[in-house]
């Protein structure tokens, strides 16, 4: 049997929570300082800045936008931290290049597709930005 999962966004208070289907709340990432853990470490246990945005991707990774580290990061269904666009400065840069070399500002919405592609708004540069999902290369 299929548990609907409610997703909440906290702004301005770095936590990620969810709502089972028993309705019970749990945190999934943060540990409540506004500070940038690195990637590959386990999300219950990392600090995450300001969140805004969250979505749940088709390959079972939770995206969200860390609008204070200028980042989009993701928790993967194994629970690990990291980063899938943004280079953690402030700006404009990076576009047809790889995303976690880009410069991104004040990210918030994120949304995805079913192919995999990652959208969210690049509010400080008022741009809609997308990160492609490429095949593999053989």
């Amino acid at each position: 049997m299929h548990k609907k999962l409610y997703f909440f966004v906290v702004l301005f208070i770095a936590f990620c929570l969810h709502v089972s289907g028993q309705r019970l709340i749990t945190t999934i990432a943060g540990d409540g300082t506004n500070a940038l853990s690195p990637d590959g470490v386990q999300a219950i246990n990392s600090s995450i800045g300001f969140v805004r945005g969250i979505n749940r991707g088709p390959n079972g990774n939770i995206y969200f936008c860390e609008d204070s580290q200028n980042k989009i990061r993701y928790i993967s269904p194994s629970g690990t931290l990291g980063t899938l666009a943004g280079n953690g400065t402030a700006g404009y840069s990076g576009d047809n290049g790889p995303a976690i070399n880009a410069s991104l500002d004040d990210p918030t919405s994120v949304i995805t597709d079913a192919s995999g592609n990652v959208y969210f708004i690049d509010q400080g540069r008022a741009l809609i930005r997308n990160v492609r999902s490429l095949p593999a290369r053989q």
